[in-house]
């Protein structure tokens, strides 16, 4: 597109590109060893071409994105407080990064996938790229390259500025340095690392809980429906309009629109406004494990300082079903002590849902969160496991850790029955 002097004008999308380039140029270093950082194929001011040379490894790369987490920046961030969104771009490194980590594989850059409704609100393009580059520089690797895209209505959410965020990893292999669980056996510790945030897991549980309760309160205890909340805040929002409709009406007018969907699942509640607290805290940014286990394993090529046996990234399903993972294959199980507080969102949710009566018919007879499920929703203060060979091992892995930053200690051993002991419960499988 032109300007009316004649000059190339950028559009909003080309803004973005920029911007989130400008982080490519500023990260490409962040890599530990030199040997293995993006190499110049093709120079440029901005949007340089680059390639990275594996030899004499292997290269992979694997995907993940943070769900319906960004709700949360966008309820909080609305009308104009884009500080919010800096946080979400530790969430997908984390998510990315974490899952290359726990099979011994060393992330080197990632590739970003960013979806927005529109990138017209430059201090929004901003703050996600600051966090980007933030992460970026926790994680130890570089942003290499990406896509924005504005799809209008195609991004629900909430407010003005609405976004989906996923990443790709880049990540080295090196045969010699993989943690595939191939020697475990019954006895051997576990360790446990520290996390303080509920992560990018479990939110549509969080979400309801929150929405839940704030029906309830503005509706009554009793309330169950949250289609019979909506038609009373259509009503609120459009006003007069609405004072010579029925219930029954409203209804068939909301439930007619041709949406080709459900319009009740297009509507937003506010239930924000009575939470905000609760909102900041589970917003609160992913903890990044990558560096600890890169540091573990002397990087890509120098000498392993801790000799690891297996990991697992407790993200969805919680250590119930990513330990299991873990051991599953060896016919393995754990036996877990509770080392951790639960992060304080965690406690938020459980304490909100106590509140108010359990309501069996939203929720198919069951609770809307009790102590077993919410080991299978959160990661209740646990955000990685490795399994060491011996407790001297994993003793020197814990002090690896702390002088890294990060909180770690033993907290049970392999077990050889097909169970995960924890917090009280047994899972077997």
């Amino acid at each position: 597109m032109s300007s009316p002097e004649g000059k190339v004008s950028i559009d909003d999308k080309e803004h973005a590109a920029l911007t989130f380039a400008r982080v490519v140029e500023e990260t490409r270093d962040f890599f530990p060893e030199e040997k293995y950082r993006p190499n110049v194929i093709k120079a440029r001011s901005l949007n340089a071409q680059y390639g990275i040379n594996p030899a004499p490894h292997e290269i992979f790369g694997n995907g993940d994105g943070i769900g319906t987490k960004p709700e949360l920046a966008e309820r909080l961030a609305w009308p104009k407080q884009h500080g919010h969104f800096e946080s979400l771009a530790y969430d997908v490194v984390a998510m990315v990064a974490d899952d290359a980590a726990r099979f011994g594989y060393f992330t080197v850059g990632i590739i970003n996938n960013l979806d927005v409704n529109s990138a017209g609100d430059k201090s929004f393009v901003a703050a996600l790229a600051r966090g980007a580059h933030e992460a970026c520089l926790i994680g130890k690797f570089p942003l290499l390259n990406g896509e924005t895209a504005e799809l209008g209505h195609r991004t629900a959410g909430w407010g003005t500025n609405r976004l989906n965020w996923n990443m790709t990893a880049v990540t080295l292999i090196n045969r010699e340095k993989l943690i595939d669980g191939g020697d475990l056996a019954p006895g051997q510790p576990v360790v446990v690392l520290r996390e303080k945030s509920i992560r990018s897991n479990g939110l549509t549980r969080a979400r309801k809980i929150l929405e839940t309760t704030f029906i309830q309160k503005q509706c009554g205890r009793e309330t169950t429906y949250r289609d019979q909340y909506i038609r009373e805040y259509v009503r609120e929002k459009i006003g007069d309009i609405c004072l010579k409709l029925g219930d029954d009406d409203l209804a068939t007018i909301l439930e007619s629109t041709p949406l080709g969907a459900d319009i009740y699942d297009h509507i937003q509640i506010p239930w924000h406004e009575s939470f905000r607290k609760e909102v900041k805290e589970i917003l609160r940014p992913s903890r990044i494990y990558s560096p600890a286990i890169y540091a573990a394993q002397g990087g890509v090529d120098g000498k392993v300082q801790v000799p690891i046996v297996a990991c697992a990234h407790i993200s969805g399903g919680g250590v119930p079903l990513k330990g299991k993972r873990m051991v599953e294959e060896s016919g393995l199980g754990l036996d877990l002590e509770t080392i951790f507080p639960d992060p304080e969102a965690v406690t938020m949710l459980m304490k909100i849902a106590s509140t108010y009566p359990r309501l069996p018919e939203i929720d198919d007879e069951k609770p809307l969160i009790d102590e077993r499920s919410a080991c299978e929703q959160w990661n209740r203060g646990v955000g990685f496991l490795t399994v060491h060979r011996d407790t001297s091992a994993a003793t020197d892995f814990v002090q690896l850790a702390a002088s890294i930053g990060y909180e770690a200690a033993i907290a049970g051993k392999v077990i050889t029955e097909r169970e995960i002991r924890w917090r009280g419960h047994t899972w077997t499988y």
